[in-house]
């Protein structure tokens, strides 16, 4: 219909009608037949089913005869080449005359027969030219488009930095040298052979194949390749099972005995604690609650306490160290229960009855509590889950079990070479896995968890300006207030706890091989092992530490108007571990840490009194107090304490107090809090690496230059020596005030 009235040269016609039912539509029509018949000029071609036409319609078969009798009928479309008019061709067909026209270029083209004006590119052989000056061989079509076009000419040339001699196409980037080259690791500082781009630009990636000189974090000497992280071998260390065999021997005959003088009767036994009978016992968990709670910006108040007595569980404690892998790893740890009822039940039951926050209690469909099942596991946490945003200001009472926990041999999960998740059934070998992240300890043998204490507890949300308090530590003892009356001195030093004691132990072991250029003594020893530790409790210095902090931060909102802030400091995993898993909140905003200081023993009653004062000593850096990320550092500088009665005055403050036994040949070794600030880091002693040349100094090897930028000018707190240029093996702090370090831990260590 839209074709009415329209006409054209010529018309095709398709009819569309074809089918067995024998149904042609509206191309029955007359009107239609005359509509497509009259369009056409020149001529008209139908296309259809003729034998159904002609059966269905009148005017289609008289005009089919027509057709006929006129010889236009047929199965083709005859078709002529228009170029080449002599040549007959069917639909679909192509001319076989080649074009052979002459394209721009002067070539001819050689294709076949094809329209006017519709040449390809010209595909013959020919040669350009490129902005390098070399010839290339290339299509006719590509002399004029050429920027694709790439020079595969081979070039020689010298690499800038080594100037070895190597080829390369011209179009392509100097590659890197891969020519073989001697090259020192600089770990152990062997030679070896590694391609020389890895050792002019990436050196770092340098795989050392030598036996690795190093220790594991166990002190252990390392049993892989140098290239490889010692922590992958942790867990194959074959003098680490050799030690728990041997420890694990010792304990298992300590644990027969205890197990031995458990009654063998059922007795179980609430019984209060006094806090002015058994104060030391007292104090003891208040510092385990006062660190549980920390972490989480809350501070827990010991209400009440009742001391659990259970034969059966305490037997059922002792019996399962048969099993374990190590039995030396024991601890202790909380765990939060739903109300005092509830952790009575448990300290007569055990924790395998349930009812701990974690295990939940089994449920009928109908919703109707049923007798709990036994727990599969425990999970321990090192501090609360409280949220402190839900307690209210008056506090809320928290219900709690202190219990004794043997780890045994713990598979820590995300460490370097284990690849389990959490919730994953740990290796054989293993009796426990720990979660980093969660601070969550799982126990597969309950009955390793022993409830010693039922405590009520009282919690309240530490206050905005705690950062900022001059309060002594809520973790020290009732008598660092009045210090040591024997004596007349105004501070104190007490024994460490267990928890404290466990951190300082991992603290000892050395990141990496002995010795140094400062090396007093004759390296015939592969490692440290812990002897004793003490804490210094004292007020004064505390104080005046207390108010170097503040101080500090006091100047973060100058150096915050000025666009400026503090870089966080990392230091060696160990010692990020150590502030983990003391019991002080230190303060990472600025730049608060664990560093260690050697000292010798015949001045460690003058540092505890008077602090490690930066005037008394130097190094390569000026008068500072050096410290480091490293006892094996710190034990190139100190000396032996060779037998008790050496040094009377020490021996009597830290063994003769506490009835201790001095062993023999012991070292020491300070950690203190130290408040980095604003670190300024250099190389070579003079310069700022951060600051493009600036040097660190405004008074030489005095006082720190003025951090860049800020107004009023702000000196820099500390210093922080990187390794390679002055120093090579270990980094070193070093700080200009004495009052911005507290020495809190003396530890007393052998070599072995």
């Amino acid at each position: 219909d839209s074709y009415q009235g329209d006409e054209n040269q010529f018309v095709l016609v398709s009819l569309v009608r074809s089918n067995a039912s024998g149904k042609i539509g509206f191309v029955a029509e007359r009107s239609r037949l005359i509509v497509a018949a009259s369009r056409a000029r020149s001529g008209v071609y139908f296309f259809g089913n003729a034998e159904l036409l002609q059966a269905k319609s009148k005017d289609w078969r008289q005009l089919i005869g027509a057709l006929r009798a006129k010889n236009c009928f047929g199965s083709e479309l005859p078709l002529i080449c228009p170029r080449h008019p002599d040549v007959r061709l069917k639909l679909g067909q192509s001319c076989h005359h080649v074009c052979n026209a002459r394209l721009a270029c002067g070539h001819r083209c050689s294709l076949a027969c094809h329209r006017d004006g519709s040449h390809p590119r010209c595909e013959e052989e020919a040669s350009v030219a490129l902005s390098c000056g070399h010839e290339k061989a290339c299509r006719c079509w590509e002399v004029e488009k050429n920027d694709h076009l790439k020079c595969s000419v081979v070039v020689k040339f010298a690499h800038e930095v080594c100037r070895h001699e190597d080829a390369r196409k011209c179009s392509e980037k100097a590659k890197p040298c891969t020519v073989v080259v001697h090259m020192q690791c600089a770990k152990c500082r062997e030679y070896g052979e590694a391609q020389c781009v890895v050792k002019t630009h990436k050196p770092e990636e340098y795989r050392c194949q030598k036996p690795c000189p190093r220790a594991m974090s166990c002190s252990h000497p390392c049993t892989l390749q140098c290239f490889e992280d010692c922590e992958k071998g942790l867990d194959d260390c074959e003098l680490c099972a050799q030690e728990r065999e041997r420890v694990s021997s010792f304990k298992m005959e300590e644990v027969r005995r205890r197990l031995d003088l458990v009654s063998k009767d059922d007795h179980v036994e609430l019984s209060e604690v006094d806090p002015e009978a058994a104060s030391h016992e007292f104090s003891e968990v208040q510092l385990q609650i006062s660190t549980y709670f920390r972490p989480v910006g809350l501070h827990g108040t010991v209400v009440s306490m009742q001391k659990v007595q259970n034969n059966d569980l305490e037997r059922q404690f002792y019996r399962q160290h048969e099993f374990l892998s190590s039995s030396a790893c024991e601890k202790l740890m909380c765990t939060e229960v739903r109300s005092w009822n509830e952790a009575t039940r448990v300290a007569h039951k055990g924790l395998a009855c349930g009812g701990t926050i974690g295990q939940a209690e089994g449920k009928h469909k109908g919703g109707k509590k049923r007798a709990p099942v036994q727990a599969s596991h425990c999970d321990l946490f090192e501090s609360s889950n409280l949220d402190a945003s839900k307690v209210k200001s008056e506090g809320a009472e928290v219900y709690l079990l202190l219990c004794r926990v043997q780890r045994g041999r713990v598979y820590e999960i995300g460490r370097t070479g284990h690849r389990l998740k959490w919730g994953d059934k740990v290796p054989e070998d293993f009796d426990s896995s720990y979660n980093s992240e969660t601070a969550c300890l799982r126990l597969t043998r309950v009955a390793l968890a022993l409830p010693t204490h039922v405590l009520r507890v009282q919690v309240k949300v530490l206050p905005p300006e705690t950062s900022f308090a001059f309060a002594q530590p809520e973790y020290w003892s009732s008598a660092s207030a009045h210090g040591d009356s024997r004596s007349g001195r105004p501070w104190s030093v007490v024994p460490v706890s267990q928890k404290e004691a466990d951190a300082l132990r991992r603290a000892l072991a050395p990141g990496g091989s002995l010795g140094g250029r400062d090396q007093r003594t004759e390296l015939d020893y592969r490692g440290f092992s812990y002897a004793q530790a003490w804490r210094l409790e004292h007020p004064g210095m505390w104080c005046e530490y207390a108010a170097a902090k503040q101080h500090i931060h006091l100047q973060l909102p100058s150096l915050a108007k000025a666009g400026l802030r503090l870089h966080p400091v990392k230091l060696r995993a160990a010692y990020e571990e150590l502030a983990q898993q003391m019991p002080a909140q230190l303060d990472s905003e600025i730049n608060e840490v664990y560093l260690s200081h050697g000292t010798k023993p015949e001045t460690i009653v003058a540092l505890m009194s008077e602090g490690l004062n930066e005037r008394f000593s130097g190094g390569l850096f000026g008068h500072g107090t050096y410290l480091a990320e490293d006892v094996a550092k710190n034990d190139n500088y100190v000396t032996y304490d060779e037998h008790y009665g050496a040094h009377k005055e020490l021996h009597n403050m830290l063994f003769d107090k506490f009835g201790l036994k001095h062993p023999g040949k012991l070292l020491y070794v300070f950690f203190c809090r130290t408040a980095l600030g604003c670190a300024v880091r250099t190389k070579d002693g003079m310069t700022d690496m951060d600051g493009r040349g600036r040097s660190v100094w405004s008074c030489e090897q005095k006082e720190l230059a003025t951090i860049a930028g800020s107004n009023p000018p702000i000196l820099h707190h500390s210093l922080l020596a990187e390794t390679g240029e002055r120093i090579k093996r270990y980094r070193e702090f070093i700080l200009f005030h004495g009052n911005r370090l507290y020495p809190e831990y003396l530890v007393a260590y052998q070599r072995r």
